[in-house]
């Protein structure tokens, strides 16, 4: 199932402080991974992330449908 339909708005926003935590880690482990290879570890520019808002279960409508 395809994320986005090529239609609907996106959005963008700045991360909470937990998400801004997450990606630091993420980010120290990305680099420290990556440490051996030919270019190097990079740095946060090199990486990016994309935050997905999900529809809670059963909140999804099917064919018309209301949950």
């Amino acid at each position: 199932m395809p994320v986005w339909d090529g239609e609907a708005p996106l959005t963008v926003r700045d991360a909470d402080p937990v998400e801004t935590t997450r990606w630091e880690q993420g980010l120290a482990e990305a680099q420290e991974d990556s440490a051996g290879d030919e270019d190097g570890p990079g740095d946060g520019d090199d990486f990016a992330v994309f935050l997905i808002e999900l529809d809670e279960e059963g909140e999804e409508e099917e064919d018309g449908e209301e949950a």
